[in-house]
């Protein structure tokens, strides 16, 4: 029988995260015998499916893909999972592994497989493992997030121009059936007016609920000094600027920057009105109240 030494890793070992797959070893001459008892020993530590990692190596957190890949060598890293192949500053969870497949495949220990329609254009290769497309990838994570985390993660994509809203309605309907697309639907609508926050989406959906017309979201406002700012939701003709503000912590620099927007604002005739993101969640009715009262006394004047 072969001796091993105790640091023995078989060739194609993942150079990075040390992980190699328990048919690597036996290629290599390994006995089933002495694979079996270096689990046992805990010189080897069994990871996701046929992947193993030696017990002195310390664990990766790319681990998991490189053994999810190493098991099922035709897959494709999906969702989540593609994500974190691309190093995408999304936060989301490395188990389980999602991985596309051709063919039937019952579940291993920390992967899920997934069988549909996946476009070869939509397959890239990345070291060590094929991966959906960023842009592809970007699209399912948005279908698949939960919603809380989705709305954090909407405005950032837009601004990257990761996804735009008819980029998620055309996604959604290029998968009829799938699970996740009415969170596609949702957010394609939310975004179509260009709102990025989930408060300022809150508040376009209660105008058009209200049916209160003549707004424009994200809109850039100057004077003869230049930009003063970008006004969450701006009704030009009456001359009214809505923001939709949160409780995060202001610097002093940010708190005196605001002011001077909202005074260069006055000094151009805008009549200014701020909400706080609990009231547009909380008291929606409220906030179209005051926004229908501004609007019937500037439309007197």
């Amino acid at each position: 029988m072969r001796k091993l030494p105790r640091s023995y890793r078989p060739p194609g070992t993942h150079r990075s995260t040390g992980v190699f797959a328990v048919a690597m070893a036996y290629a290599d001459g390994v006995t089933r015998a002495q694979a079996r008892h270096r689990l046992a020993s805990g010189e080897w530590r069994a990871g996701v499916g046929d992947g193993i990692r030696l017990d002195s190596d310390a664990p990766h957190r790319l681990a998991p893909l490189v053994a999810a890949m190493l098991t099922w060598t035709d897959g494709v890293l999906l969702r989540e999972s593609a994500a974190i192949a691309h190093g995408l500053a999304i936060d989301v969870p490395v188990l389980p592994v999602h991985v596309w497949v051709p063919g039937n495949r019952r579940p291993r220990a920390g992967m899920v497989p997934h069988r549909y329609d996946l476009d070869p254009d939509d397959v890239v290769a990345l070291p060590y493992r094929r991966a959906t497309s960023r842009v592809r990838t970007m699209h399912d994570v948005h279908a698949h997030l939960p919603a809380r985390q989705v709305d954090e993660l909407i405005a950032l994509s837009i601004i990257r121009g990761d996804v735009t809203s008819a980029s998620l309605e055309e996604h959604r309907r290029a998968r009829p059936g799938c699970w996740g697309n009415g969170q596609l639907a949702r957010l394609s609508d939310e975004t179509r007016d260009g709102a990025l926050s989930h408060p300022e989406r809150v508040v376009v959906s209660l105008l058009r609920r209200a049916k209160i017309r003549g707004w424009t979201v994200n809109t850039p406002v100057h004077d003869e000094r230049g930009l003063i700012g970008v006004v969450d939701v701006l009704f030009e003709e009456c001359r009214l600027a809505i923001e939709i503000n949160g409780y995060a912590y202001h610097s002093v620099a940010g708190f005196e920057r605001d002011h001077e927007k909202i005074n260069r604002l006055a000094l151009q005739g805008f009549t200014h009105l701020a909400f706080t993101a609990r009231a547009v969640q909380d008291r929606p009715d409220r906030v179209i109240d005051q926004i229908n009262d501004a609007l019937a006394l500037l439309r007197r004047e």
